[in-house]
């Protein structure tokens, strides 16, 4: 009774949700920027995740398992869920890391310098 199958949703009713959790689990095999565990993070939500891409770098090591591994995402998710200091030391450290190195700002600053790169290269 305590999860709820939504469906799509749009991004402020998501971030909503989010915001509402306990906990936000990103089982992803592959993932490129994280964009669902970075505003998760921001939010002060803890994150659990798999350490693809981004994810360990916006998640405190207690959330990160590896790729795959069932029955550590669900150890993981099952410690985060018990113990309400460790959420909360998530929650602050998720909070810190995203203030401090995913801000919008740096993220433009950083995509531009690839394509001028790129550009700068002749390709």
């Amino acid at each position: 009774g305590r999860v709820r199958f939504t469906g799509a949703l749009a991004h402020e009713a998501a971030l909503d949700a989010m915001a509402a959790a306990d906990l936000v689990v990103v089982p992803s095999l592959r993932e490129g920027c994280g964009v669902v565990a970075l505003e998760a993070a921001a939010l002060g939500v803890p994150v659990v995740a798999t350490a693809t891409g981004v994810m360990a770098e916006v998640t405190c090591a207690q959330g990160v398992v590896p790729p795959g591994d069932v029955p550590a995402l669900a150890v993981a998710m099952r410690e985060m869920l018990a113990a309400p200091a460790l959420r909360e030391h998530c929650s602050s450290e998720g909070r810190e890391r995203v203030a401090a190195g995913f801000t919008w700002d740096v993220i433009a600053r950083s995509t531009l310098a690839v394509y001028e790169r790129v550009l700068g290269s002749g390709a």
